[in-house]
């Protein structure tokens, strides 16, 4: 996710919200994944990630699925 998030800012200039969306929300409506369709609304899953840009690159530091926490950079 990090990786394709960077490769489209480099490439495109888009703005940061919108790769966002361009790699996750666009992706999960066009193969129509269930409870993934109208993005971070009610009723829909909640999975999310923390990230910062860091020299131009996405750096994850935390994960969460369902709610809860799967991954932390800090202790990895």
């Amino acid at each position: 996710l990090s990786e394709a998030i960077s490769n489209l800012l480099q490439a495109t200039g888009l703005h940061l919200s919108e790769a966002v969306r361009a790699v996750t929300t666009n992706p999960a409506v066009a193969a129509r994944v269930p409870g993934r369709q109208r993005g971070l609304a009610e009723n829909e899953r909640a999975d999310l990630v923390r990230f910062a840009l860091r020299g131009g690159r996405v750096c994850v530091i935390e994960t969460y699925m369902d709610g809860d926490l799967v991954f932390s950079a800090a202790s990895s």
